[in-house]
């Protein structure tokens, strides 16, 4: 990434990326200059079927709950953990301020424009 942080906008240089392989039907592509932006866009370099252990994880957790009031499935609590957790986010204490993070949407299987997570 090279870009002149200067006001002539005619010497800024930008190298954009983007992903081979849609997500939910969604290309995926680095720009610097987009709304929605996020500071870890590394989590949409993970394989996302190697999150199978996660799903498998959730699988295993009987879930008592009132299922007509649920919004946030344990399978979806436990992929914004882990992602959470892969960006060095250790303790939960910062997920109400990444809820509407767009790459951690993605971990959870959702598009960024979807509601938030928990």
């Amino acid at each position: 990434m090279c870009k002149d942080t200067t006001l002539n906008t005619g010497n800024q240089v930008k190298n954009l990326f983007s992903l081979p392989v849609p997500i939910k039907g969604k290309k995926v592509k680095a720009d610097f200059d987009a709304p929605d932006l996020s500071s870890n866009g590394g989590l949409a370099l993970i394989d996302h079927n190697s999150c199978g252990f996660v799903d498998e994880i959730a699988a295993c957790i009987p879930d008592y709950r009132n299922q007509s009031l649920i919004l946030h499935s344990h399978r979806d609590m436990l992929r914004q953990r882990v992602g959470q957790i892969l960006c060095g986010y250790e303790d939960a204490s910062d997920c109400d301020f990444l809820r509407e993070d767009s790459a951690l949407k993605m971990m959870a299987d959702r598009l960024p424009s979807d509601y938030d997570l928990c």
